[in-house]
């Protein structure tokens, strides 16, 4: 039976590997391969929440409650 963290990541790969990614992210990656897929589509993803939350020190120091909860890959 696998672990627990291999079933995570597997339904993380599952999630993340019909999203096309972004070349500036792909090539960061030695392999495009499923799991390098999964990597570049969340860094992406966390590249754009930092920018939001750089944004928002900026303008309130408060970073929204609903952008933290999002979910959507």
């Amino acid at each position: 039976m696998p672990e627990p963290e291999e079933l995570i990541l597997l339904d993380l790969r599952d999630r993340y590997a019909s999203i096309e990614v972004e070349p500036a992210f792909a090539r960061l990656y030695d392999e495009l391969d499923t799991k390098s897929l999964m990597f570049a589509n969340l860094h992406k993803r966390l590249n754009k929440l930092f920018d939001f939350m750089n944004y928002k020190i900026g303008v309130n120091c408060h970073f929204n409650a609903d952008d933290s909860r999002s979910s959507s890959p």
